[in-house]
């Protein structure tokens, strides 16, 4: 690939994936909602459906079979491994870790789902991730 065409198609991408982490980041801190109804009324397990809600549609599940909220499928970019240079591993990184990351999340909301459910238990890891999505 031409450098001027292979630096335009890694700003593309590149451009793709920090929209896709500023459309994970909630808008508000919560405080509106807090201070017009008086909690909402539905206490902390709909707060905490109401934040897996919002994580799971920007997060979808379901792009990767075998790696569930995986974002980014690195073989499409076009970058041989072996012959890449130092950006393009950069490049590479940057995506592995964006998508260890959703992986991670959506194993997690899963986890603290069917925990809330009842068909898995609290462990510390949930308990962390619930303290946190409060």
């Amino acid at each position: 690939m031409h450098p001027n065409t292979e630096t335009a198609s890694r700003i593309l991408a590149s451009n793709e994936m920090f929209s896709f982490l500023l459309d994970i980041l909630p808008l508000d801190s919560g405080e509106a909602d807090e201070e017009e109804g008086g909690g909402g009324g539905g206490g902390t397990a709909q707060i905490i459906n109401e934040k897996i809600e919002f994580i799971r549609e920007r997060i979808p599940a379901d792009k990767s079979p075998d790696y569930p909220g995986r974002q980014f499928e690195i073989t499409k970019i076009g970058i041989d491994r072996k012959e890449s240079k130092p950006f393009q591993n950069c490049f590479i990184q940057e995506f592995e870790r964006i998508n260890k990351l959703c992986e991670t999340i959506t194993l997690t909301l899963t986890t603290l789902k069917l925990a809330q459910e009842g068909k898995a238990s609290f462990t510390d890891e949930i308990e962390t991730a619930m303290s946190c999505l409060l």
